[in-house]
């Protein structure tokens, strides 16, 4: 970091909402605010620090905005004395930069406030309370085009122990994605003792968990055969970074009834010993999460007492059907629709077979399964949507909980 020339915190005022007004996402609020109080728009465009007028028409304007000179949003707790700097950064700066300490921003950069994780998240494929990145990617590309961007807006202490943004957050992400591209940025940057630092940043909390849970959370998600439980599973533990998952294939024919599983109404003659077994040893290991794809979800006792949370996916018989036999009877490779893997060459005589199975016994039961889980689970999902919405909305919903029991 070079220091340039000094500055103060009228030229802050005036800088943070120039680059703010720029904002499509803030850009009506701003200019609604500056309409009801009969401002002109060129004191931001083109404005003059020098004017003690506008100065106090912009502080107004940030007071409405985001609670400037109030103590209130961004500004809460904000440092009374604060010497600002115009300065310039490069790469080898970017390791102490910080996010302020906010929900989106603590789970995108994976609760170390650092964009550099956020840039790790975003280039993963990941998304944050269903926030699409594209704004971030567009940054890049401008940036890596060439294109030239606002200066950025940042607080530190006198011993520069780490580079808090006031403004600039997406910017800075798009900086992140490569790291290269941060060169000579112009920065405007506030200096205050560490201790009023501090007292405006707080603290970076822990994750949040289901209630600050004291043993890892359960999920469970079923589907009739063919319904996608276990590829949504799957993509479920890419989302959760301190978790595990049992797929019930795996216990093979150890956990079938002692009958024709058709005539089974009674999901408790499933033998699920084995996967109660391994749920309890996982809830004495340090997961966040024990991700089920398992069938039954509360209606087997053995099981369904050790989970907290059901999800169904209600896949309509005919698509489930359809998908058995991609899955079955085809040479599909698994990165083919919807993950469905390859079992064997197609044989028609043995899907012949297959599909008569299915209209003469294994209907009905697919229909009481489904029937029985819409009205078993805390939460149901259309299994016709794609991967992605279907995780989506199973995340907002965990969320929900999560808020609810905090």
């Amino acid at each position: 970091m070079k220091k340039i020339k000094p500055s103060c915190e009228n030229e802050m005022v005036y800088e943070f909402l120039k680059m703010e007004i720029t904002s499509e996402r803030y850009v009506k609020q701003i200019e609604s605010i500056m309409e009801n109080r009969c401002i002109e728009r060129t004191i931001i465009s083109n404005g003059n620090i020098l004017s003690c007028e506008e100065n106090a028409l912009r502080a107004e304007v940030l007071g409405d905005f985001r609670g400037y000179n109030r103590n209130e949003g961004i500004f809460e707790n904000f440092p009374a004395k604060i010497d600002w700097v115009w300065t310039v950064f490069n790469k080898d700066d970017i390791t102490k930069i910080v996010y302020i300490e906010y929900s989106y921003w603590n789970e995108l950069s994976n609760y170390t406030g650092s964009p550099l994780e956020a840039a790790k998240t975003i280039l993963s494929g990941k998304t944050v309370y269903d926030v699409p990145n594209d704004g971030f990617i567009n940054i890049y590309n401008k940036l890596k085009n060439g294109v030239s961007f606002p200066p950025l807006i940042m607080l530190t202490d006198v011993a520069e122990s780490r580079y808090i943004l006031l403004e600039g957050h997406a910017r800075m992400t798009g900086y992140c994605i490569d790291p290269d591209l941060f060169t000579e940025v112009p920065v405007l940057l506030g200096y205050c003792e560490p201790s009023e630092l501090q007292k405006w940043y707080g603290e970076m909390p822990k994750r949040a968990t289901m209630g600050d849970m004291k043993k890892p959370f359960v999920i469970s998600i079923s589907s009739p055969s063919g319904g996608g439980k276990t590829t949504i599973t799957t993509s479920l533990k890419d989302q959760f970074a301190n978790s595990i998952v049992i797929y019930w294939d795996d216990y093979g024919d150890e956990v079938d009834p002692n009958c024709d599983i058709n005539d089974v109404k009674d999901y408790n003659e499933w033998n699920t010993e084995p996967v109660a077994a391994d749920v309890k040893r996982l809830l004495n290991e340090p997961y966040d999460y024990i991700l089920l794809d398992y069938p039954f979800g509360y209606l087997n006792d053995c099981v369904g007492k050790l989970i907290d949370l059901t999800v169904f996916i209600d896949t309509p018989l005919d698509v489930a059907l359809a998908r058995r036999i991609r899955r079955d009877y085809t040479n599909r490779s698994k990165e083919s629709d919807f993950g469905l893997g390859y079992v064997g060459e197609v044989n028609l005589k043995t899907i012949d077979e297959e599909l008569f199975l299915y209209l003469t016994s294994s209907r009905p039961t697919y229909m009481y399964f489904s029937e029985s889980h819409m009205q078993a689970s805390d939460l149901v999902v259309d299994g016709t949507k794609s991967l992605d919405e279907i995780v989506s909305e199973i995340l907002s919903y965990i969320r929900i909980r999560e808020e609810a029991s905090t």
